[in-house]
């Protein structure tokens, strides 16, 4: 009997090794579909985030163009418009040309400009006195970064932005030309399922710029140019 019960245990064993072998391939078949499946939505995101670079560095050019085209750019300008619109929401146009004769090169400032917002809010917290905390996992692609920021004014308001900013650097074709240029586009993210807004809580601030980083000859000293164009609301 107790042969037989032995028996019967080793049956049942062998007749549920099987069914166990199937399941476990058809969980680790399920885990690697996740897997592929997980690749290829960030495959997708990587390439609508390359879409979205070349599409904003493109068009932030031809703003440019359009907008420089009757302006002399060694000549300092400033223009700023602000309103409220019917939604109760303030926004702000600002357009600048500043010179920057001091500097050496075009890529100094470019660099200096690309550094200033990798740590953006250290620079907040520092020249504007906003108490300012980054809240996203600070990683970004070459060229192409994304700041989720919440602010505290002074008087104690509360404020947040998401921004995705693109820059880029080109060298002058040849030697001695005063074509090498940077350019740097920020826009604001409308939905964030990462980081989604709290509008109970906060005041939301959508930022769009443009900047330019080009060098002109003008004699006896070199002058470097940023041009921007920024416009930003702030949502009740």
């Amino acid at each position: 009997m107790v042969q037989l019960k032995a028996h019967m245990i080793e049956l049942q064993q062998r007749a549920i090794a099987p069914r166990e072998e199937r399941e476990d391939k058809q969980l680790y078949t399920t885990v690697l579909r996740n897997v592929v499946k997980k690749q290829q939505l960030a495959f997708v995101d990587i390439q609508a985030a390359m879409t979205g670079y070349a599409t904003s560095l493109q068009d932030a050019r031809a703003f440019l163009s359009r907008r420089l085209s009757h302006l002399n750019p060694l000549n300092a300008m400033s223009e700023e418009h602000r309103f409220e619109n019917d939604d109760g929401d303030y926004w702000a146009v600002r357009f600048v040309v500043s010179q920057f004769e001091s500097a050496h090169s075009a890529k100094q400032v470019y660099d200096l400009v690309v550094y200033y917002l990798s740590n953006s809010e250290i620079s907040i917290s520092e020249k504007v006195g906003h108490l300012t905390v980054r809240e996203d996992d600070d990683s970004c692609e070459p060229g192409i970064m994304q700041h989720y920021l919440s602010s505290v004014t002074g008087k104690g308001l509360r404020m947040e932005s998401n921004t995705v900013i693109f820059y880029e650097y080109r060298e002058a074709d040849r030697p001695g030309n005063h074509d090498a240029y940077g350019l740097l586009v920020s826009d604001f993210v409308d939905e964030d399922e990462g980081h989604p807004y709290r509008s109970n809580e906060r005041i939301r601030k959508d930022v769009n710029a443009v900047m330019e980083v080009r060098a002109y000859p003008r004699h006896p000293c070199r002058v470097e140019a940023p041009l921007t164009s920024k416009t930003f609301k702030e949502t009740k």
